[in-house]
């Protein structure tokens, strides 16, 4: 078709001859020019100078109006062919925003992860559940572990296992370590005295042969008080041969009322007692 129809008064007019078979045919138009960016132009202190110094301007055609930003933004209208003024383009000011987290909830394995706001959007108040993470497959084994003589060897232990292991049973099983350091035992003989507290008080009238119920273990240390209840002085014996060595100390004498210090540490294998006297 080479012939376009008018539209008149809402209608569309065509021959009859142009209907064909009940199908209307519509030449489509040429492809328009493109259109044009907005772009401001430049900027004057009022609609005066704007209008003095663009005599002719074009449609479309966008200056700024004022002496600060913001600006009004005027444009030329082809319609009413006079500058309008659009305001200014700047806007509001955005409210400050606010995040806070509210909880953490540890969620099962394999469950997605979830944030939750209870506030507002400029308020955001958030909710957080984070799955825990699977269960790890078992780990590869170890190395053995020293043995205990092993850890004294290194530890600075000059003996063979043999003796290790013989100073092991010696060791009393049924010591508690934390009453032994801090707890007082109190007695009235120096006859087989327990080695289960390292504070000893032992209150008597008369001496009486020193000796120890169990052997203790090595590096033991006993700290003991002998004090005299009776109405006169008498002389303790000191051992000071075969296990025991008492740097030539046999004896000592306790007067009435009165104490005497023993220090008594078991080391190699032997008794070394100290004797303090007031």
């Amino acid at each position: 078709m080479d012939e376009l129809y008018s539209i008149d008064g809402g209608s569309l007019i065509l021959p009859n001859e142009e209907i064909d078979g009940g199908n209307i045919y519509i030449v489509k138009g040429d492809k328009g020019d493109i259109g044009k960016n907005f772009t401001i132009l430049g900027y004057f202190s009022d609609l005066t100078a704007l209008i003095a110094a663009v005599p002719n301007p074009q449609v479309g055609d966008a200056y700024g109006i004022g002496t600060a930003a913001p600006y009004d933004i005027y444009i030329f209208d082809g319609v009413s062919k006079q500058w309008e003024n659009n305001g200014n383009i700047k806007g509001e000011d955005g409210k400050t925003a606010t995040i806070s987290v509210s909880t953490t909830t540890t969620l099962e394995a394999g469950q997605d992860a979830t944030v939750t706001n209870t506030g507002t959007p400029s308020n955001a108040i958030l909710n957080f559940g984070i799955p825990k993470g699977e269960t790890g497959g078992i780990g590869a084994k170890g190395s053995d572990g020293k043995s205990a003589f092993q850890a004294a060897v290194d530890g600075g232990f000059t003996g063979n296992e043999t003796q290790f292991n013989a100073m092991l049973a010696q060791t009393p099983k049924a010591v508690d370590l934390a009453n032994f350091m801090t707890g007082v035992l109190t007695r009235t003989t120096m006859a087989a005295m327990p080695i289960t507290n390292a504070h000893i008080v032992v209150s008597t009238a008369v001496a009486t042969a020193w000796s120890w119920a169990n052997t203790p273990a090595a590096g033991q240390m006993f700290h003991i008080l002998l004090k005299n209840t009776g109405s006169s002085d008498f002389t303790q014996p000191i051992p000071n041969a075969g296990s025991w060595d008492s740097n030539n100390e046999a004896t000592v004498v306790v007067k009435v009322g009165c104490y005497v210090e023993l220090s008594c540490w078991y080391i190699d294998s032997k008794y070394i007692v100290i004797v303090r006297e007031p």
